[in-house]
């Protein structure tokens, strides 16, 4: 099963590629913020992607793994930035990164501290 959800992060991380190949939304926010949280979002789904492609990810659930989820979702994101710094109307930020990289982390933190991991609930 853990494949299927490896070709998923594949499937979504080219999602992400597309929208940011996008030009610029001019619409306006609903609310302050808005496109850093919907940035979290994009990239918990991401993480958890991450997280469900690892084989026994129960078992497996670490803080060394949800710092390399954070570091995954990080990196994609800089890596999301960079290309847009090449689509007309969009410009890379370095707040959307620290937003990238939050969501992979609550995604994972989430997983861990709700649903396993040695010492989960209650263990910060």
């Amino acid at each position: 099963m853990h494949h299927l959800f490896r070709i998923l992060a594949l499937t979504w991380m080219g999602v992400i590629y597309l929208a940011s190949s996008q030009a610029a939304i001019t619409a306006p926010p609903l609310f302050p913020g808005m496109d850093k949280i919907m940035h979290m979002g994009t990239y918990a789904v991401l993480g958890l992607l991450y997280l469900l492609s690892i084989k026994d990810w129960r078992r497996r659930l670490t803080w060394k793994t949800v710092a390399l989820i954070t570091l995954g979702t990080t990196l994609y994101g800089i890596s999301d930035e960079y290309h847009q710094s090449f689509v007309p109307g969009r410009y890379p930020d370095v707040a959307d990164v620290i937003a990238d990289g939050m969501g992979g982390f609550l995604a994972a933190f989430s997983a861990r501290y709700f649903m396993g991991g040695k010492g989960a609930r209650g263990s910060l």
